[in-house]
């Protein structure tokens, strides 16, 4: 068996030897080689050796023979599939068949490399490594010259599965990509001694050495730098088509990040292209294991730019990669890396993972075997670098700080979120106390990520354990109480000190966060630390946390919104939570050890805080003696102004503060206990509370800057309310106090004074204080050095407290007189201080009875008092507020006021003074005035005046309570009320209010509750704002305070006042109507008049079905701000009790409720400002959770507003509408969805109202609602089909309906198209069904939308000396870029083949209907988007579409026309073969039938477009075009011919197109040839004669019918009269005739073809045109020269023409006539050889012989020659005639033209190898004219010279070569030589002699 398989392999290896030329060779190879190689797998190693050694010697041919080509395909057959035996290795010969594949495919062609590819790669996957190497390597090879084909194409649309077939072999694409991904990755060596061999054991970034080796040794090869970067950039060519993108994404990254900027450019570009997966799984994991490597196979993880691309890249949008066992590892890699913006990256992937993966979801890296979880290793790794890498003035020069400063930026953001996500890292604070310190050290750029991050941890703050907490307070506390760095810093300009301290504020504002967000309000603590935040120290930020700490409403809001779970509206809005204040003796512990601790420390923060501290430590004693009561004190935003005003004036408040004092004073908790060992005294939290006030108050305090009047004032508010016991222990300090005083009678501030004043009154009057020290402090105040009226205010305040007391006895007579001596001496002053100061004393003393008439202290009292009132009353006159309220005090020293003297009206002394005061003009004055009223009327019975007592307990005088004035007064201000005089109508409005405020208890009061109310609604309609607003909040009191009958009486009374005019005029005059003007005009600015609120109010109310709401309404309704001034306040706090009420009525009348929500919701947008006002304060009081009620009740309010938008007034139209665009903003789209046909009907309705400001609401409303629409069938915002395809269905109809685009409306129209181009972007699929329709639609709107300036413009555009051509051309531009244009192309981009059946006969009505240039052109511009964009859909319909082109390029329109003839171009590429052929006919037939140029141009365009966009196409029916373009490009417009021009050039290579067309050519000639257009017959005669002219190769290809027919049809178009150019067609049946002589001669098509062509030619040299018969005449020279005919005719033809005589009727059009120029010689007239009629009509004459030259010629008859005597007698004559004419001045041209010609004609002499006989005559004539041209040689020219030289030349030779008179040719010679001596002798140019020694030498 060896022997037989040696023998067999030796004779192979002979047979291959034998071949000894390279053709046999091959052939040798392509039998052999295959099988040859089949035996290395033989078991026979001797078999195997010597098929080896034979190979090495195939090789070394084979690389000598580099033209022979192997039989690649057998051999890569054998690769793949071996055919050995079982049990053989093929290794071998898949090796060896693989090497001569490798080197056989250099040797193949482009297009047989490209048919291996896929050969290569099918099966690939499947080989063993060492193969599969040496495949991918023959891969790599062959894509090297690869060429891709163009995008687009069919070819690269279908690469994929028809070429490369991927669909069938998945896992070869697959294994090829990783093989791709490998060579991209790996990194070529350089040994030292310059090779590339790589060494055993050497691998790369992200490659095992078995990979190195698959790329290297295993495939045979090695790479350079070069080489590789050669592959790379044809493997990126090769895989840009046809792969899918799944397995391109990772080779892609590798090549992005390659070193080689042409790779990484390149990849970066396709990387942009793909469509990516990120949480494809398999692809995910490959990319993670790239960036760490994988240890058991070997493989380093790869590079660190490409470790950032993956990341930043890819995982960064992988939810998949979250959950990867390595991300702890991947994150250590980066944080580790020195490559910055690798760490950059694995900073943002920490951030990535630990937003979207729980902290129990995140595994722990395998691979390392981690025992802490993810959060906890990189929260370490986090804090540990933060702590290590800071910047130093020691590494600036080498680090970049901007760099730096992101890269620790990113680090505390990373943090941030790791620990926000994982609480349990916030166990023991470790992290909180790292990132505050690093907040306070750390660089300022870095302060606001550092914030965030703590910022972000509030949420976990609450669940902290009680021993975190606790720790968490004590590091929150540190911050907060120390202001000595503050201090220290602000005393240094060190930027360092800046930085200190701005850090310190920074840490503080996260303070107070944290205290707001960790610990609950009731915490005493925790709002103590807030107090602390408070600081005056503090930067504004930190104050504004801290106050929001201390205010329940802002807390509670704070606590609601820290939390990451979904909170209700309300509960964010702080309405649900029950906010729980410190128990005040808890906050006065805390508060007390704060204090103590502070005194210690100069730097405590707690210094200019106190204020805020004892402001707060109040509020916390009220809100605990209000706890479970109905007060007007709610947590609401305005809670700390309620609170401060109801301690002022409501009296239920202070009732229940009054009794939580005496609870407090009297019963000693253990809790509130505290010992005082100094005094022996046991203080609870009240007498410990006050002792830090007072202590504040009298300045022995930790603060000694704040003002002492906040201090005071609180002191007093709690000393007014507590009991006597409470007083008696703080009877100590009236030393201190007394001392203050003195201190402070200077002071500016007379509140201060006032304060301590009345505390010294309240203690030092107090029953348990001795006589002796009251009179010794009466004493003390006297001879104390203080002003005067100091003294007299402290001692006012003093005994009138002692007459409260009963203890008037202590005081002497004297005492007392000498005080009122004082009073009234400072009531005379001029100083304002002591006026006011003396007022204020007897204000005291009159309030309390100590002027009388219960207690008389001395006899003079009444004196006194009668010397007051003088004193005050001018004061009061001066509406003088502090006068007129100690006016109205004085008044209750009057026992009986019915015994006091009055005047005629009635009133007594008193009341007429207020009364007189309704003059004043400031609101503030009236109220004071109004509480004076009810002083004076009621005495002690006005509530006013129980404001007053500050002592507790039983009183011991009685206050005078007599109300016997009251009604008299009532009646009084009543009148008033009605009276016209608008001060007194004013004044008397509040004075009402004030008594129905602070008497209305009274019976008086209540028994003219209807007289009050109805005078109320009069002042209604009172223009000015104040009364109005009064008499609504007095209406309101009345109605409250009125028993059930009075309630329905009064509403009843309000209701009929509104709503009907003439019972309410017969009720009262002052009643108002609906159109009573309420507002001076232009106030509300609504354009119309004026509104009133209190109307809507009532409407409201009446809607509902209970007109009595509208009390409390008006109640709630507080639009102005005179409810919060100082004296209004008091009537503004009881809408809080209003409030309350009407809350239990809505909560037990659910009927009631529902209709009151739609009413009231619409009214809130009501386009008065104040009825807005109105009904939002309205809505806010009764509407907690807005969002909830409105979803509750929405289709009742949507139905009251869609109502409203109908109605007839605007006003209510408008409302609706505004409340509409907020309603559908505020709930989700599905709760109206099935409605919105009926919304969008009254939107639009809205855009056309009548009403401007209704019409602009409607147009923001609709823009509104269309964005939400849009929004929400936004397929990238994750919207279904289902539910974009139903609201479209909705949408769209109408949009496209009368109410849209069909509307007659302007704005309505801009609208709706403004919403479906919106819709056509954003609606995906879903609006596939309407596509037609509004492709229809937008087309024929770019018409009507256009601006009509612009069709004027056009229309006139010579007007304005414009081109109508170039408007067209700028609004053809103008719709490629427009915004509707984009909309049908991204229709289009959604249409398939059922879609296409719609649209076509849409498109075919929307073109041929519309009107205008803009909309016809986007219909041309639909049609060639279809073809480029969406060729394969639209293909099944192409010549439907052309047909559309074809009724549209005739279109009037330039522009229209030239638009659709491209169009026509791009449907050619899909229209049948019959369609472009009938294209092309109809074409032909525009441009050959029709008489307007413009036809012929469009013809012409519609042709270049064919060629040019559909050149396949144009190319398979080039027959059809290119004969009639070859004929039409002869065109003489040149408008028309360009174009044609252009379309051959770019289709014909050469001249061989005309030989190749020649019979088209013809054909279409002669049927346009007898055209009766004579445009057209010139046309086909010149392109017939152009034809002739250049066919390539001559006539001798073409078949005899073929020449025939060319003949023919030349001949016929030389028939007819002359025209401009026919002598070109002529010429070229000349040309014709010459150049198939032997075919005139003989054919079998017609014998007569020679006598046809004479006839033509005579008959045309016969024409009279003098012009043209120029042109036939030479052109009859050639004939004649060639053919020997017809030559006595043109002998004949040229002496007529070269006669002077045929010029003699020449029309004389130049600078001299024809007589006068042959009476001249030559020598008189140098200017008249320069004339330009003598050098045009030389150059004819020169043209004329030059031609007589050629037409001479000797022709050879069976061996005989002979030619033309009289021609060529003629010829010489026309040289001898040029200088013997008086018609022409011969020039140097003539001379030169001469002996050229003459040379010329002697050649054709020479040329024949026989003598020619010549005739004396002849021969005469030579002489004749040698001798004239020797006669006028002129020596100045050279060039002359040398010609009449060459001229000698030749005719001695012809002497030689003739049969003549023998003594005449050599007396010739003789003459010639002799001349040619002559001229020797006189040159002395050297090119001459040159000539002349040539000519001397050779004859």
């Amino acid at each position: 068996m060896t022997d037989a398989e040696l023998a067999l392999v030796n004779k192979v290896e002979l047979r291959i030897a034998l071949a000894d030329t390279d053709e046999k060779f091959e052939s040798s190879l392509k039998l052999y080689l295959a099988p040859l190689l089949l035996k290395l797998a033989s078991p026979n190693s001797e078999v195997r050796t010597t098929i080896l050694k034979s190979v090495q010697h195939l090789i070394t041919r084979i690389n000598a023979a580099t033209s022979i080509k192997l039989p690649i395909d057998a051999l890569l057959k054998q690769v793949k599939s071996p055919k050995v035996a079982d049990g053989l290795d093929p290794t071998s010969v898949q090796l060896y068949s693989a090497l001569f594949v490798s080197k056989g495919i250099d040797r193949l062609s482009q297009e047989e490399q490209k048919k291996l590819i896929p050969e290569v790669i099918h099966g690939i996957s499947d080989l063993q490594p060492s193969i599969a190497s040496r495949c991918f390597h023959i891969l790599c090879k062959l894509i090297l010259n690869y060429k891709q084909p163009a995008r687009a194409t069919k070819e690269a649309n279908d690469i994929r599965v028809d070429f490369l077939q991927f669909d069938k072999f998945p896992k070869d694409e697959q294994f090829i990509c990783t093989c791709f991904t490998k060579l991209f990755l790996f990194v070529p060596v350089v040994n030292t001694n310059g090779t590339n061999t790589i060494s055993e054991n050497y691998s790369c970034p992200g490659l095992s050495n078995s990979d190195c080796k698959f790329l290297t040794t295993q495939a045979g090869v090695s790479f350079n730098s070069t080489h590789l970067t050669n592959y790379k950039l044809a493997i990126l060519k090769f895989i840009s088509t046809g792969f899918d993108d799944k397995y391109l994404l990772i080779p892609l990254l590798v090549a992005s990040t390659d070193s080689s900027s042409s790779v990484s450019d390149q990849a970066n570009s396709l990387l942009k292209k793909l469509t990516i997966d990120y949480e494809d799984g398999l692809s995910i994991e490959k990319l993670i294991l790239m960036i760490v490597g994988n240890q058991p196979l070997g493989v380093k993880p790869v590079k660190s730019t490409l470790q950032e691309k993956i990341i930043s890249n890819i995982l960064l949008r992988s939810r998949f990669a979250t959950k990867s066992a390595y991300i702890s590892k991947i994150s250590s890699l980066g944080l580790n890396s020195d490559y910055l913006k690798l760490k950059q990256a694995a900073i943002q992937f920490i951030q990535w993972v630990t937003q979207n993966v729980s902290s129990n979801e995140i595994s722990t890296d395998v691979a390392d075997n981690e025992s802490s979880s993810f959060n906890v290793t990189i929260a370490a790794q986090l804090k540990n670098d933060l702590l290590t890498d800071s910047w130093s003035e020691s590494n600036s020069n080498t680090r970049n700080y901007a760099a730096y400063v992101k890269q620790r930026t990113s680090q505390y953001q990373a943090l941030g979120v790791i620990l926000k996500k994982n609480s349990k890292l916030l166990d023991n604070l470790n992290y909180i106390e790292f990132l505050f310190d690093s907040l306070r050290t750390d660089l300022p750029e870095l302060r606001s990520s550092i914030q965030d991050a703590l910022s972000g941890l509030t949420v976990h703050l609450p669940n902290l354990s009680h021993k975190d907490k606790l720790a968490l307070k004590e590091l929150l506390y540190s911050l907060l109480i120390n202001d000595e760095t503050i201090d220290e810093c602000k005393r240094s300009e060190a930027t360092s000190a800046k930085h200190a301290i701005e850090g310190l504020y920074s840490c503080r504002y996260i303070a107070i966060k944290y205290v707001n967000c960790c610990f609950s309000f009731e915490d005493p603590d925790a709002r103590i630390m807030c107090i602390l935040g408070t600081s005056l120290n503090n930067r504004t930020n930190v104050i504004e946390e801290a106050l929001k700490g201390l205010h329940p409403y802002w807390f509670s809001i704070l606590q609601s919104s820290n939390s990451n779970e979904f909170k209700p509206t309300a509960d964010l809005l702080g309405y649900n939570r029950n906010v729980k204040f410190p128990k005040f003796a808890n906050m006065v512990s805390s508060l007390s050890k704060v204090v103590d601790s502070s005194k210690n420390g100069k730097k405590s923060s707690l210094r200019f805080a106190m204020t805020n501290a004892i402001k707060f430590t109040l509020q916390t004693l009220v809100m605990e003696s209000i706890e479970g009561k109905q007060t007007v004190v709610i947590t609401d935003r305005e809670w700390d102004v309620r609170l401060e005003k109801s301690l002022e004036y409501d009296e239920n408040v202070l009732k229940l503060v009054t009794e939580k004092l005496t609870k407090l004073s009297l019963k000693v908790e253990e809790e509130n206990v505290e010992l005082d060992f100094e005094n022996n005294i046991i203080r609870n939290s009240l007498d410990s509370f006050l002792q830090i006030i007072l202590n504040e108050f009298i300045g022995n305090s930790i603060n000694k800057n704040d003002p002492k009047v906040l201090f005071g004032k609180t002191f007093n508010r709690i000393l007014s309310l507590s009991s006597s016991a409470t007083v008696f222990k703080l009877i100590p300090a009236i030393s201190n106090l007394f001392k203050l005083l003195k201190d402070s009678s200077t002071s500016v501030s007379e509140s201060l004074i006032r304060y301590i004043s009345q505390a010294i009154g309240i203690i030092a009057s107090h029953e348990e204080n001795s006589v002796d020290s009251i009179l010794k402090l009466i004493d003390d105040i006297n001879g104390a050095s203080m002003d005067m009226e100091v003294k007299t205010l402290a001692l006012g305040y003093l005994i009138s407290r002692l007459c409260l007391r009963g203890r008037c006895s202590v005081l002497s007579q004297t005492i007392y007189e000498n005080l009122l001596e004082e009073i009234l001496n400072g009531l005379k002053s001029s100083n304002t201080r002591v006026i006011n100061f003396s007022m204020e004393a007897i204000s005291q003393l009159a309030i309390f009875g100590a002027l009388g008439p219960e207690v008389v202290l001395t006899d003079s009292v009444q004196s006194y008092r009668a010397k007051f009132i003088e004193e005050i009353r001018p004061k009061v006159k001066k509406c003088n507020e502090k006068a007129t309220i100690t006016w109205a005090h004085l008044s209750l020293t009057v026992e009986d006021p019915e015994n006091s003297e009055f005047d005629e009206m009635g009133f007594s002394d008193f009341e007429k003074s207020v009364y007189d005061t309704h003059v004043s003009k400031q609101i503030e004055y009236l109220f004071t005035s109004g509480e004076a009223i009810t002083i004076v009327a009621s005495g002690w019975n006005s509530k006013v005046l129980n404001r007053s007592i500050d002592i507790q307990g039983p009183l011991k005088i009685r206050l005078i309570k007599n109300f016997s004035r009251l009604s008299f007064l009532i009646e009084k201000i009543l009148n008033a009320c009605s009276n016209t005089k608008p001060s007194l109508r004013r004044a008397g409005c509040i004075w009402l209010l004030s008594l129905v405020q602070y008497c209305g208890h009274l019976k008086p009061v209540k028994d003219v509750a209807a007289e009050m109310h109805l005078a109320f609604m009069r002042f209604l309609a009172d223009r000015d704002e104040i009364i109005q607003e009064s008499a609504s909040r007095g209406l309101s009191m009345i109605f409250e305070m009125g028993d059930t009958d009075l309630k329905h009486t009064l509403v009843r009374g309000l209701l009929k006042s509104f709503t009907d005019s003439t019972s309410a005029a017969i009720l009262t005059s002052g009643s108002v109507s609906e159109d009573t003007q309420l507002f001076e005009p232009g106030i509300l600015k609504t354009e119309d008049g004026s509104v009133s609120s209190y109307k809507d109010i009532l409407n409201l109310a009446s809607e509902v079905g209970d007109p009595s709401l509208v009390y409390k309404f008006m109640s709630l309704a507080r639009n102005s701000a005179l409810w919060s001034s100082r004296k209004g306040v008091v009537f503004g706090l009881g809408s809080i009790l209003s409030k309350s009420s009407l809350d239990q009525l809505l909560m037990t009348n659910d009927k009631l409720f529902k209709k009151l929500i739609p009413k009231l919701y619409r009214y809130r947008y009501d386009p008065s400002t104040s009825v807005q006002n109105s009904m939002n304060d309205i809505w806010n009081t009764l509407v907690i959770d807005t969002s909830k009620t409105i979803s509750a009740h929405f289709d009742l309010i949507l139905n009251e507003l869609l109502s409203g938008m109908g109605n007839k007034e605007w006003r209510v139209r408008q409302a609706s509408t505004v409340a509409l665009l907020d309603l559908l903003q505020t709930v989700p789209l599905e709760k109206y969805e099935n409605r919105l046909e009926e919304i969008w009907n009254m939107s639009l309705r809205s855009v056309d109202d009548i009403k401007d400001s209704v019409r602009k609401e409607g147009n923001q409303l609709t823009r509104t609602l269309a964005t939400i629409l849009i929004r929400s069938i936004d397929f990238a915002s994750g919207a279904s089909l289902t539910k974009a395809s139903n609201i479209l269905s909705k949408l769209i109809p109408t949009l496209l309906g009368p109410n849209g685009l069909l509307s007659d409306v302007e704005d309505v129209r801009n609208f709706a198209l403004e919403t479906i181009l919106s819709l056509c972007k954003k609606s995906g699929v879903a609006i596939r069904p309407f596509i037609p329709n509004l492709i229809d639609q937008l087309i024929m709107l770019m018409s009507t939308l256009e601006p009509q300036i612009i069709n004027y413009l056009t229309l006139n555009a010579d007007k304005y000396k414009l081109k109508a051509s170039e408007i067209d051309a700028k609004r053809l531009q103008s719709i490629g870029h427009s915004p509707m244009m984009d909309a049908i192309e991204s229709l289009l981009d959604m249409v398939d083949d059922d879609l296409m059946k719609d649209l076509v006969p849409v498109l075919r009505s929307s073109i041929r209907n519309s009107i205008g240039l803009p909309s016809k052109a986007a219909g041309s511009r639909v049609l060639v988007t279809l073809v480029v964009r969406h060729l394969y859909v639209v293909k099944p319909h192409g010549d439907q579409l052309l047909k559309i082109c074809i009724h549209e390029i005739k279109d009037r329109n330039e522009t229209i026309a030239s638009s659709y003839a491209s169009a026509a171009g791009y449907l050619c590429r899909i229209a049948s073969i019959d369609a472009v052929v009938s294209l092309s006919k109809k074409l032909k037939a525009m441009y050959f039938e029709s008489d307007d140029t413009r036809e012929r141009q469009i013809a012409g365009m519609t042709c270049e477009s064919i060629s040019k966009y559909s050149g396949d196409r144009f190319s398979s029916v080039s027959s059809a075009f290119l004969p009639f373009v070859f004929v039409a490009k002869h065109d003489p417009d040149k408008s028309v011919r360009t174009f044609f021009e252009n379309e051959w050039v770019d289709n014909v290579s050469g001249k061989g197109a005309i030989s190749y067309y020649i019979g088209e050519i013809c054909a279409l000639v002669d049927e346009y040839l007898d055209s009766q257009k004579y445009l057209i017959r010139k046309v086909c005669a010149e392109s017939i004669a152009d034809a002739c002219e250049n066919i390539d190769g001559g006539l001798n290809g073409m078949s005899s019918k073929v020449t025939y027919q060319l003949f023919k049809v030349i001949l016929n178009a030389c028939k007819g009269r002359t025209w401009a150019g026919k002598e070109s067609v002529l010429a070229a049946l000349v040309f014709l005739a010459i150049k198939s002589k032997k075919f005139v001669y003989d054919n079998e098509e017609d014998d007569d073809l020679l006598e046809k062509i004479n006839k033509v030619i005579l008959t045309e040299a016969g024409r009279n045109n003098k012009e043209y018969k120029k042109h036939v005449i030479k052109i009859m020279g050639e004939y004649v020269g060639s053919f020997n005919e017809i030559i006595e005719e043109y002998v004949k033809t040229m002496s007529e023409v070269l006669d002077d005589n045929y010029y003699e009727n020449e029309s004389d059009d130049d600078d001299y006539n024809v007589k006068e120029f042959k009476k001249l010689k030559t020598g008189d007239h140098e200017n008249t050889k320069s004339s330009r009629k003598n050098l045009r009509r030389e150059e004819e004459r020169l043209s004329l012989v030059e031609s007589l030259v050629s037409a001479f010629n000797i022709h050879e008859d069976d061996g005989k020659f002979f030619y033309s005597n009289e021609l060529l007698s003629l010829t010489l004559n026309s040289f001898l005639k040029i200088y013997n004419t008086d018609f022409i001045v011969p020039t140097w041209r003539s001379y030169i033209s001469t002996c050229k010609n003459m040379s010329s004609l002697c050649i054709k002499f020479t040329i024949i190898s026989t003598k020619i006989d010549l005739h004396d005559e002849i021969l005469e004539l030579f002489k004749l004219s040698y001798m004239q041209l020797f006669k006028y040689l002129d020596f100045t020219i050279e060039n002359c010279r040398i010609q009449f030289i060459r001229c000698n030349d030749k005719l001695l030779k012809m002497l030689s070569n003739i049969n003549a008179n023998i003594n005449d040719v050599a007396a010739l010679k003789s003459l010639i030589f002799d001349n040619l001596k002559v001229i020797r002798d006189r040159e002395t140019s050297s090119v001459v002699r040159v000539e002349l020694n040539h000519a001397l030498d050779n004859n």
